[in-house]
């Protein structure tokens, strides 16, 4: 008789970060107390009802007699890369625990049915069901979803944070070159150190976990902080306080631009391999991801240096016949060659790496 498991998605891991509960967790009773222990942590988290749909679900299959199980994997609070490899291991580890056949996907939004292709490649997925939540007119209000909207944790870090420190810095800039407090940039500073306070604190908050526990990817990126920092105010004071500086045009932006990148490009280096060292070192695995990272911030690099020269002679009404352009052509010519050998060389490497890969332990 063919198998079907009931499966449960929380990407961004809620369930562990707000109960402690480790997953994968497998069988009706495990996932019915992990699901009333989330929902007494957070009575508002989403991922409650798409748990007690699984559920409900997994017993009208039971009633209509097929054989049937239910699970609930959990990626990380970092989404994305880390995040899906961690789900796709504790698919793995599902699927031969319970010896499924096929899979009933059960999310509370898109955002969990982005791991869909990676669970299409292991098993077969027979149906897919989202659970939407009915809303009552009163929790509709318009200042409530607002606000909820404001203090959930994915609207910081891809809305919230850039506008931030657009405004922040726009603001700053502002003030240092006209040398005086005006309205508008200070009205700019305080509301980017406003939105940024929420963040900066449980940004503060990792750090010190970090710290307590000698992450080596933490201490990576603090440098790379401290290289961005040191390199932004060493570059900004050195062209305001060149000869010819009067005032911030196009040229002086390019010029920190081109001077800048190369220390970008450093920084993203410096962070991913902290985070390729941790990989290996805590759990014995190469983060062959990381390839095509390494590669694409190296092609930035060129192509950055390449685009701000092409801005500032098309400023500068150069010809495009011109023989300045041919450097120019070069570096983002190399840039795109250097993602292209990322990207082809990235399949023999993994094969290699995956052929040589050391059990965890």
């Amino acid at each position: 008789m063919i198998v079907i498991l009931v499966l449960c998605v929380d990407r961004d891991d809620d369930l562990g970060r707000k109960t402690g509960i480790h997953s994968p967790i497998v069988g009706r009773e495990e996932n019915l107390k992990a699901v009333i222990a989330l929902g007494t942590a957070d009575p508002e988290e989403a991922d409650t009802n798409a748990m007690f749909g699984a559920i409900s679900i997994y017993d009208d299959l039971v009633g209509k007699g097929y054989e049937t199980d239910v699970a609930l994997i959990c990626g990380s609070r970092s989404v994305g890369i880390e995040s899906d490899r961690k789900l796709a291991k504790e698919l793995e580890e599902v699927i031969e625990r319970t010896k499924a056949d096929e899979v009933f996907l059960v999310s509370d939004g898109a955002e969990d049915e982005y791991i869909l292709p990676i669970i299409t490649s292991r098993i077969k997925v027979a149906s897919v069901r989202r659970i939407v939540v009915k809303q009552s007119k009163s929790i509709e209000d318009t200042y409530y979803v607002i606000k909820k909207f404001f203090e959930d944790e994915k609207t910081q870090i891809r809305l919230i944070v850039p506008v931030a420190l657009v405004l922040l810095v726009a603001g700053l800039f502002e003030i240092l070159n006209r040398m005086e407090l005006t309205l508008l940039p200070i009205i700019a500073v305080l509301v980017g150190a406003y939105l940024m306070s929420n963040p900066m604190f449980k940004l503060l908050r990792y750090f010190w976990r970090s710290v307590t526990t000698g992450k080596v990817s933490f201490f990576m990126q603090l440098i790379s902080v401290i290289l961005l920092a040191g390199s932004f105010i060493y570059i900004y004071n050195s062209i305001v306080t060149s000869t010819s500086f009067k005032r911030w045009a196009y040229d002086e932006i390019l010029s920190f631009v081109d001077r800048e990148i190369v220390w970008v490009v450093i920084a993203l280096a410096t962070s991913g391999a902290g985070r390729v060292i941790e990989a290996y070192i805590t759990e014995r695995e190469v983060l062959i991801s990381y390839w095509v990272f390494f590669f694409s911030i190296a092609a930035m690099w060129f192509i950055v240096l390449g685009s701000t020269n092409i801005i500032r002679y098309s400023i500068e009404g150069v010809p495009y016949t011109s023989g300045m352009f041919v450097p120019v052509i070069v570096e983002i010519a190399l840039g795109i060659g250097i993602v292209v050998a990322g990207v082809v060389s990235y399949g023999y490497v993994r094969a290699r790496v995956k052929g040589n890969k050391q059990v965890k332990e």
